[in-house]
């Protein structure tokens, strides 16, 4: 099943920041972004994707 959103930035391994901790903070991460969709959830989506849908649009006629 593919993530719904792509890996945080943050959560990728650094240098600086020890191996176990990167580890715990992307197990978090995954266990939160793959539970699956309440009918709530997948409703506030529906509407954020629309929202964006109209936004972009609009950007788009301003800027013809």
């Amino acid at each position: 099943m593919p993530l719904r959103n792509p890996l945080p930035r943050n959560l990728l391994p650094r240098e600086d920041v020890p191996d176990e901790a990167c580890e715990v903070a992307l197990s978090l991460w995954t266990s939160v972004r793959l539970k699956p969709l309440s009918p709530g959830d997948r409703l506030r989506e529906m509407e954020e994707e629309e929202l964006s849908r109209r936004l972009l649009s609009f950007r788009l006629g301003r800027s013809s």
